[in-house]
């Protein structure tokens, strides 16, 4: 379903459902896809999360506001990840390679890469948060995440849960592709990104009151925002006041958005 309605009428998202989990009909998972041509994105420190004093004090700012499109949970707290974050000219924590990243450049464009692989720090890097090791690669989920033999993915308890869980990638079209859904496994989570399309993907954070995307509509004067699945147990508003952890802003390009129709 297109979202959002940019000046020449084109969409800047779409969102739709799947049911990644052929022995469980029932679950579903949400997906909602950014074209980037119209969209930039940005990495927003929280309170805690990573840790210090960030220039947007952990909301969106004022300025992104009007052409806010979307905002989304980043990963895992620190403690539980060896990944790492740089945004606003600095790092919050060590990057490392080897691990799953969402690089985002200096025109808001995003990618999900393996760092150290298919991105490193350059000039043009803006912002980098870290999470794991990528669920989908060259299309496909990776082997082992039904095993998790290393610990990769976090903790056995944690990752063979039935529970909340969120994902990002990226298409071969360079879409930006965020997966939300409960009662997903690992392995699910990451059918549901290959089946949206995603050639590259990372598992972001898991469990009810983490697990928060929210959709806006700068086009319609008046509207509110909307979860992107109507169970999902986070406030519409989240991250427009302050918030402990970090997150993705999701912004219309400059002059992009169609002028607000009346509701």
């Amino acid at each position: 379903m297109p979202g959002a309605r940019m000046a020449g009428g084109q969409p800047a998202d779409y969102t739709t459902f799947l049911r990644p989990d052929p022995a469980h009909a029932s679950v579903v998972a949400a997906v909602a896809a950014f074209d980037q041509k119209w969209t930039g994105t940005h990495l927003i420190a929280g309170t805690k999360e990573p840790g210090g004093t960030w220039p947007e004090q952990a909301q969106v700012p004022d300025a992104m506001r009007p052409s806010l499109l979307a905002t989304f949970n980043s990963g895992f707290k620190f403690r539980d990840t060896p990944g790492g974050f740089y945004a606003d000219g600095r790092y919050g924590k060590p990057l490392k390679d080897g691990m799953a990243s969402l690089v985002i450049d200096k025109s808001g464009v995003a990618t999900v890469a393996l760092w150290g692989r298919d991105a490193h720090m350059t000039p043009d890097v803006a912002a980098v948060r870290q999470n794991l090791e990528l669920i989908v690669d060259a299309g496909r989920p990776v082997p082992g995440l039904a095993g998790n033999p290393a610990g990769q993915w976090g903790s056995a308890k944690n990752q063979f849960q039935f529970t909340w869980r969120s994902a990002a990638g990226v298409d071969a079209h360079g879409r930006l592709i965020y997966v939300a859904g409960n009662q997903l496994t690992l392995t699910a989570l990451a059918n549901a990104l290959a089946t949206a399309g995603a050639v590259r993907g990372m598992e972001l954070d898991i469990h009810g009151g983490m697990v928060s995307a929210n959709l806006f509509r700068p086009d319609i004067a008046g509207s509110s925002p909307t979860t992107v699945l109507p169970d999902m147990p986070t406030a519409a508003d989240r991250y427009l006041s302050a918030d402990q952890r970090d997150f993705f802003a999701v912004t219309a390009r400059t002059g992009a958005v169609h002028a607000p129709a009346a509701r």
